[in-house]
C-alpha cells in the first residue's frame, strides 16, 4: 500500500544523517571538555551518538546535550537512564550534565525520595560500568589510547570506594577492587607504572581470586602484577612471592592460558637470580608450565607468547653461562615499543625467528606481522649484509603470500615503508625508495591527520635528498616539498598534526619551561617533537642561539657528541601579537631529558655529568664575548633567585646573607645564562648531549650554572668533591681556563647557593633536603674557605629554625607530636577564642599568645616555640612578622580586614563530604561560612581533598569559575576567602577533571 503524504512528509522530517551531525554540533557546543575526553580515549563520538539514539531515542539525547532543558524533564529522564547500560560518551554527557545542575535539579530530586549526593554517586557508578566496557574494545595496537582509557576508568572506579560499604552486592569491594586492578595491570603493560599502585592492585586482585575460586583472570592478572613490580623495581623477594602464590593456587590446565604463560615468565625471571641447580629446576618448572599451555586450543596472541617463550626457555637451556637477564622482556608487546631491544631478545632472536617462520610462511597474518616486526628491529643492530637480508625478509613476509593478502594494518604499511626506505640507503635500489614513498604518500591521503607518514617522508628526505619520481602523487604542496627536498616544510606540518593526535602522548620535559615532548609509542616515526609555549620575542633568541651554536659545533668537529634542538616551525594558537601565544616546534632524534638519563638502571651518570659539563664550557666559552650591557649578575641572583630563597629562610636577615655570599664570589666573570638543569638538556639513545631551551636571558658567574647542573638533581654523594673537582676542572678546560684555587672556592659557594634553592622549593623531596641539607653540612665543617664555611652554619641555623627542629643558639627541640599539638592551640586562639588579645589586622604578639596558651593548660609553652611553628617553611595557617603572629585564614571571630583581593584565578576547589550535597544544592544554600567568617577555597584541589578528608573519607570536590565570584579575596599563597558561593555557580567536578594530571586533554 503506498504511503500517504502525511506518512512521507514524517518520515522525511528528520533525516538521519542530518540529526545525527546536529547532535555531534550540539555536544560540541555545549559539552567541549567531554568532546575532548572522548577524543583522547578513542570514542568515537558520531557512533556512540548513532548508538545512544538506537537505545533511547532522538528525543532523549536531544534533551541532554541542549544548554536549556527543564529541570523536571532532567530529573525524570535520568531516572529512566540510571538502570541501563549507555556508550561511554552518552554517560560522559550525563555525568557532565547532572554535576553542573545540582541547583535546579536537587529539590526534583528530594521530592522523588533520593538526593543529590545518591544520584552524583549513581551516575559515577554508570559512567565507570561504560568506561570500562569502552576501555574492553581498544585493541593493542592503539597502547597509548588504550592507557587513557584504563586510566580514566579507573579513576571512576576510584571515586566510588567509599561507597562500597552500604552499596548492593553486585558493588561490594571485592568487585571493585578486581575492575581497580584489572585496569592497573591493563595499563601498566603499555607505560611506566605506578609501583604503588601496581601493589594496590595486586592486593585488590588475591582478594577477588580468593573470594572465588574460579575467578581465574583475577588470579592471572595478579601474578602478571608481580612480573610488572618486577620490571619496574627489580625485588626479587617480588618473583618469590609470586611463585609461592602461584604454587599454592590451582588453575586447572586447560583453563586461562594467561595464568599459565605468567607463571612461566615468573619461573624464567626467578632463573636469573638462581644457583645453578636452583635454576634448572626453575626452567623445568617454567616449560611445565609451557607445556601445559601448549596441550590447549589457544587464541593466536596466546599461542605466539606462548613459542616466544619456549624458544626464550630453550635458548637460555643451551647457553647456561651466558647471562641472559629477562627483566623488561614482556612478550609480544616488547616488540612494538620505542625502547631498544632487551639483549636477552637480541641474543635469542635466531630462535624466536626460527619458531613463528613455520606459520609465517603459511601466510598466517599474526604471525607473519611478528616476525617481519622482529626482523625489522634486529636488522638495525646488525652487519650490513645481515641487515639487508633481514629487511628483505620482512618486506617480502607483508606481501601476500600464496592466496593470503599483503598484511595492511597501518603499523604494517608504515614499517614496510621504513624498510624499504631503508634498503634503498643500503643497497642504493631506486625501487625501493620508490616503493616506500608512494606507500607514505596513500598512508598520507588515508590518514591527513596523521603525523607517522610525514616525519617519515622528512626524515627519508633529510638523509637522501630531494625526490623527483614520476609517480609522485597527492598533496601539491606535500609534492613540491618532496620534489625540491624542503623536509622542513614536511616536519612543520607533520608537527601540526602530531599536537593535535589523540593516539600520540604528550609528556612534560619538566623545569619551568613547561616544554612538551609529543612521541609515538611503537617508535615507527623515530621522532620526537618538542613544544614548547613562547612569546615571539623568545622565539627569536633561542632560534638566533642554537643556529649559532650548531654551526659552531660543526666547525669544531664535535656534531657527533654535541648538538642543539632544531627548531621547525611555530604555530599560533591564539592571537600572535601577544606574549605566549606561541608554540615553538622543536625535534630531536629519540632521547629523554638528561635527568632521565642520570636514573636510568645502567647508566653512566658521571661520565654524562662530565660530557654536559665539557659542553656547557664551550657555550659559555663561545658566548663570553657576545655579552651586551644589561642587568648584573649579583641583581638578577639577588632579586630572583638566592635573594628570593634567603627571603624564605632567614627573613630579616637575608641581605646580610646575600652580601657575604657575593663577596666569596664577587671575583668571578659573568657569562651569559644557559639555564643548565638537567631538565634542559636531552640525551639521544646514542648519548648524545641536546641543548633545549635556549631562550634564557641574563648572566651568573663563573662556576654558578655548573652548580646547577650538578647538584640540582643530586646524583653525586654530597661528601664526593673529589668527583665534583674533576667536573669542574673538565668544564674549565672546555672553556680554556687553567683550574686555579679560586675557582674551587667559588664552585663551592656556588654549590652553596643552590643548596638554599632545594631547601627551600616547595617542590623539593625529602631526599633533595637532605643532599642539600647535607652539602652544606659539609662545607660548614670544611677548612678551605672560611667564611664560606661560616656563611654556610648560619644558613644551616636558619633551617634549623624554620624546620621548628632546633635552634643551636637559643631554642629547645620541638618534637613532631608537639608541633603539632602547639599548632593546633595557636589555630583555635588565633582564629575562634574571643578572649584573645589580638590587635588590629589579627596580630599577637607571641609572649602574649604563649601567656594565653598556658592559661588554657598548655603547659611548657614558651613564644620561641611559637615563632619556630609559624615561620616554618611550608606552613601556610600563620604569618609571622617580627615577634608577632597572626593566623592567615580560617577565623571565626572577626580578626583580619587586610586581604589582598587580586584578579582571582579561572577555578577555585572546595571538597565536602557528600553528605553537605543536599543543604548545598537542594535547600539551594550554597557554600556558607557556617562557624567561620568565610568559605575557604583554594587553587589545588588535591589540598581541598586532603583537607575534607580530615573529617570524612566520603568526600566530593566542587568548583566555581573565579569569575562568578569577584568578592572573593586571597588570604595565602593558594588559599582564597569569600562570604557566600552561590549554588547556582557551584559544580561538582567530573571524573575526567578528577584525573587532569595522569591524563594530558583536560
Amino acid at each position: 500500500m503506498k504511503p500517504n503524504p502525511g506518512q512521507v512528509a514524517a518520515f522525511y522530517a528528520v533525516r538521519p544523517e542530518t540529526a545525527f551531525t546536529d547532535l555531534a554540533l550540539q555536544a560540541q557546543a555545549n559539552f567541549e571538555a567531554v568532546c575532548r575526553t572522548a577524543k583522547v580515549v578513542g570514542i568515537r563520538i558520531d557512533e556512540q551518538l548513532e548508538n545512544w539514539v538506537d537505545l533511547h531515542g532522538l528525543e532523549v539525547v536531544r534533551l541532554w546535550l541542549s544548554d536549556d532543558a527543564s529541570p523536571a524533564a532532567i530529573t525524570d529522564s535520568w531516572f529512566q537512564l540510571r538502570s541501563t547500560d549507555l556508550p561511554a560518551f552518552a554517560a560522559l554527557i550525563v555525568e557532565a550534565k547532572l554535576s553542573t545542575a545540582g541547583a535546579e535539579i536537587g529539590s526534583y530530586l528530594r521530592s522523588s525520595g533520593s538526593s543529590y549526593g545518591a544520584e552524583i554517586v549513581e551516575a559515577r557508578w554508570l559512567t565507570a560500568r561504560a568506561l570500562r566496557d569502552h576501555a574492553g574494545t581498544i585493541p593493542f595496537h592503539e597502547p597509548v589510547i588504550l592507557v587513557r582509557a584504563a586510566e580514566l576508568t579507573l579513576a571512576a572506579y576510584e571515586t566510588l570506594w567509599p561507597h562500597t560499604q552500604t552499596a548492593p552486592a553486585q558493588r561490594t569491594p571485592i568487585r571493585l577492587g578486581r575492575e581497580i586492578g584489572r585496569q592497573v595491570v591493563t595499563a601498566a603493560r603499555f607505560s611506566t607504572p605506578d609501583v604503588d599502585r601496581l601493589r594496590s592492585a595486586l592486593e585488590h586482585l588475591e582478594a577477588s581470586a580468593s573470594h572465588d575460586d574460579r575467578d581465574y583472570r583475577s588470579a592471572a592478572l595478579r601474578i602478571e602484577a608481580s612480573l610488572e613490580i618486577y620490571h619496574a623495581t627489580g625485588e626479587v623477594e617480588t618473583l618469590r612471592e609470586a611463585a609461592r602464590y602461584t604454587q599454592a593456587r590451582f588453575v586447572p590446565s586447560n583453563e586461562w592460558p594467561s595464568w599459565h604463560l605468567n607463571t612461566a615468565e615468573i619461573w624464567l625471571n626467578l632463573a636469573d637470580h638462581a644457583s645453578d641447580s636452583a635454576r634448572k629446576q626453575f626452567l623445568a618448572r617454567a616449560r611445565d608450565s609451557l607445556r601445559t599451555v601448549e596441550l590447549q586450543s589457544l587464541e593466536l596472541a596466546h599461542e605466539i607468547r606462548c613459542l616466544m617463550l619456549i624458544a626464550l626457555h630453550d635458548f637460555i637451556l643451551e647457553h647456561p653461562h651466558k647471562e641472559l637477564p629477562l627483566r623488561n622482556v614482556r612478550l609480544p608487546f616488547t616488540l612494538r615499543t620505542s625502547r631498544a631491544l632487551p639483549p636477552t631478545i637480541e641474543y635469542a632472536s635466531d630462535a624466536l625467528m626460527e619458531i613463528l617462520r613455520k606459520s609465517a610462511e603459511r601466510g598466517q597474518y599474526q604471525y607473519r606481522e611478528y616476525l617481519a616486526e622482529l626482523e625489522s628491529r634486529i636488522a638495525r643492530s646488525s652487519s650490513k649484509t645481515k641487515a639487508i637480508e633481514l629487511l628483505q625478509d620482512a618486506v617480502r613476509l607483508r606481501e601476500p603470500i600464496g592466496t593470503k593478502r599483503a598484511l595492511g594494518g597501518v603499523r604494517d604499511k608504515l614499517a614496510q615503508a621504513q624498510d624499504l626506505l631503508l634498503l634503498a640507503e643500503m643497497t642504493q635500489h631506486a625501487g625501493h625508495r620508490a616503493a616506500g614513498i608512494d606507500i607514505l604518500l596513500r598512508q598520507h591521503h588515508l590518514n591527513p591527520t596523521s603525523s607517522e607518514p610525514l616525519v617519515l617522508l622528512a626524515n627519508n628526505i633529510e638523509t637522501s635528498g630531494r625526490y623527483n619520481g614520476a609517480t609522485l602523487r597527492g598533496n601539491p604542496a606535500l609534492v613540491a616539498a618532496i620534489r625540491s627536498g624542503d623536509e622542513t616544510a614536511v616536519f612543520a606540518q607533520a608537527a601540526k598534526n602530531a599536537i593535535n593526535n589523540p593516539a600520540l602522548r604528550m609528556s612534560g620535559l619538566g623545569g619551568r619551561g613547561k616544554a612538551y615532548t609529543v612521541d609515538d609509542f611503537s617508535g615507527i616515526t623515530g621522532q620526537t617533537f618538542v613544544f614548547k609555549r613562547t612569546s615571539p620575542e623568545a622565539l627569536l633568541r633561542d632560534s638566533k642561539r642554537a643556529k649559532n651554536l650548531s654551526g659552531r659545533l660543526a666547525d669544531l668537529g664535535v656534531s657527533p657528541h654535541f648538538g642543539v634542538i632544531e627548531h621547525i616551525s611555530s604555530l599560533v594558537v591564539g592571537n600572535e601579537n601577544e606574549a605566549g601565544d606561541l608554540i615553538s616546534v622543536r625535534r630531536y632524534a629519540r632521547g629523554r631529558t638528561l635527568r632521565q638519563a642520570l636514573g636510568e638502571p645502567g647508566s653512566e651518570p658521571i661520565e654524562l655529568l662530565r660530557q654536559t659539563s665539557r659542553f656547557l664550557g664551550l657555550i659559555h666559552g663561545w658566548e663570553h664575548a657576545e655579552i651586551r650591557s644589561g642587568p648584573t649578575a649579583r641583581r638578577v641572583i639577588k632579586d630572583r633567585e638566592l635573594g628570593r630563597w634567603l627571603r624564605k629562610l632567614a627573613g630579616n636577615d637575608k641581605g646580610s646573607l646575600f652580601n657575604e655570599w657575593w663577596g666569596i664570589i664577587e671575583e668571578m666573570p659573568d657569562f651569559p645564562r644557559r639555564d643548565a638543569h638537567t631538565l634542559n638538556w636531552l640525551v639521544n639513545d646514542d648519548q648524545r648531549v641536546l641543548a633545549a631551551d635556549l631562550e634564557s636571558i641574563g648572566l651568573r658567574p663563573l662556576t654558578y650554572e655548573l652548580a646547577q647542573l650538578v647538584d640540582d638533581a643530586p646524583v653525586i654523594d654530597p661528601a664526593d668533591w673529589e668527583t665534583r673537582d674533576q667536573i669542574l676542572g673538565i668544564y674549565l678546560n672546555s672553556l680554556g681556563l687553567d683550574t686555579q684555587e679560586v675557582h674551587f672556592e667559588a664552585y663551592r659557594a656556588s654549590t652553596a647557593a643552590r643548596s638554599v634553592g632545594l631547601l627551600t622549593d616547595a617542590r623539593s623531596t625529602s631526599a633533595t633536603r637532605d643532599h642539600a641539607y647535607r652539602l652544606l653540612a659539609g662545607l660548614a665543617g670544611s677548612e678551605t674557605s672560611k667564611p664560606l664555611g661560616a656563611w654556610a652554619n648560619k644558613i644551616l641555623s636558619a633551617w634549623a629554625v624554620k624546620t621548628g627542629l632546633s635552634d643551636p643558639t637559643r631554642l629547645k627541640s620541638i618534637q613532631p607530636n608537639d608541633r603539632v599539638r602547639i599548632s593546633k592551640a595557636m589555630s583555635y586562639h588565633l582564629r575562634h577564642d574571643t578572649s584573645a588579645k589580638t590587635a588590629v589586622g589579627g596580630w599577637m604578639f607571641a609572649e602574649d599568645l604563649a601567656d594565653a596558651l598556658k592559661a588554657h593548660g598548655h603547659r611548657g609553652v614558651t613564644p620561641e616555640q611559637l615563632l619556630v611553628v609559624a615561620g616554618a617553611l611550608g606552613e601556610p595557617r600563620f604569618e609571622l612578622d617580627g615577634q608577632e603572629i597572626r593566623a592567615s585564614y580560617g577565623h571565626s571571630v572577626n580578626r583580619r580586614s587586610d586581604y589582598e583581593r587580586p584578579t582571582p584565578p579561572e577555578w577555585l576547589f572546595h571538597a565536602t563530604a557528600i553528605g553537605n550535597l543536599p543543604s548545598i544544592f537542594e535547600a539551594r544554600a550554597g557554600l556558607r561560612s557556617m562557624d567561620r567568617q568565610f568559605v575557604h577555597m583554594t587553587t589545588d584541589p588535591d589540598r581541598a581533598l586532603h583537607s575534607a578528608k580530615r573529617h570524612s573519607s566520603n568526600v566530593v570536590l566542587l568548583r566555581v569559575a573565579g569569575a562568578k565570584i569577584p568578592d572573593v579575596v586571597k588570604a595565602a599563597e593558594d588559599t582564597w576567602l569569600i562570604e557566600l558561593v552561590p549554588a547556582a555557580d557551584l559544580e561538582v567536578v567530573t571524573i575526567p577533571h578528577l584525573v587532569r594530571q595522569g591524563l594530558e586533554f583536560v
